[in-house]
């Protein structure tokens, strides 16, 4: 189970409530449980659930309203605001997602996914490890943000299995289609659709483009951005310096929230660190 204010999220773990932070905010009070091997899946249950804490949280206000006036005040306002912000379907909230779901059995079916794979990946297993079913391409009738999270999921884990060349496959077409994603989304296929290449086929045509739409992001502190960076450094510009100045940067930055993540980019860190031995050694 899992319970998420923002970007930060609380989930239960073998050895009792752990916190992180997600890198796709949400709005106030989202939470959810793994969810069950049935069909159809109850889906109602599960995006009513930020809206019913919202609801718990003016409750609470309302009953401290008696002890301390202004802290109830104040509480009840905020669970106002967090209760429209997840209950009008705009944007990337509950009541948005329950009105994609409910139009379409497919949606159902990939809410499934991400509700499975956030689990398993937020109690630690690796991309290896989830159910191949997560993997298998769900079709709809028409594209939302649940068919890019199972795109980009499909892509990390060819990322993860080293296969640089098979991710970049995956992500060129709706990059090359001009297909619309929510802000956080895109800026994601950008960076990741850059390292395959990078690591595939550093020569590529679309680098300079997807470099470029990559700088005009803002600089968050994440140890992926560095890597992006370290990638571009070595294999295409072949600085050195730059590239081990990148890595170096990006290993002191806070560890990735999820544990696969984590080790992708470990991954992908120590790839690069040999290439660059490699070059050196010939030298």
């Amino acid at each position: 189970m899992s319970f998420r204010i923002g970007n930060v999220l609380f989930y239960k773990s073998p050895t009792g409530w752990r916190r992180t932070r997600q890198h796709v905010p949400g709005t106030g009070g989202q939470a959810l449980m793994a969810p069950p091997n049935m069909i159809p899946l109850p889906y109602r249950l599960y995006l009513m659930g930020g809206l019913l804490s919202n609801l718990l949280f003016m409750v609470i206000g309302v009953a401290a309203f008696l002890l301390w006036r202004p802290v109830a005040v104040g509480w009840g306002l905020v669970s106002v605001v967090l209760l429209l912000m997840n209950g009008i379907p705009l944007g990337f909230n509950d009541a948005q997602s329950l009105r994609i779901v409910r139009q379409d059995p497919g949606n159902q079916q990939l809410l499934w996914i991400q509700l499975t794979v956030n689990a398993r990946l937020t109690a630690g297993a690796s991309y290896a490890d989830l159910p191949a079913a997560v993997y298998t391409p769900v079709k709809t009738a028409e594209r939302t943000y649940f068919n890019d999270f199972q795109l980009l999921l499909i892509a990390t884990r060819a990322l993860a299995a080293q296969d640089y060349a098979g991710a970049a496959t995956i992500l060129r077409k709706p990059y090359d289609d001009g297909t619309e994603m929510m802000t956080l989304y895109f800026q994601e296929l950008v960076q990741l659709l850059l390292l395959a290449l990078l690591f595939s086929a550093p020569t590529d045509p679309l680098i300079p483009e997807l470099w470029e739409s990559f700088q005009q992001q803002p600089l968050a502190k994440r140890q992926q951005i560095f890597l992006v960076r370290a990638a571009h450094a070595w294999y295409t510009d072949h600085d050195a310096a730059a590239a081990q100045t990148a890595l170096t940067a990006g290993h002191q930055l806070p560890r990735e929230p999820l544990p696969a993540d984590q080790a992708l980019i470990d991954q992908m860190a120590q790839r690069l660190s040999q290439d660059m031995q490699a070059e050196k050694t010939t030298q």
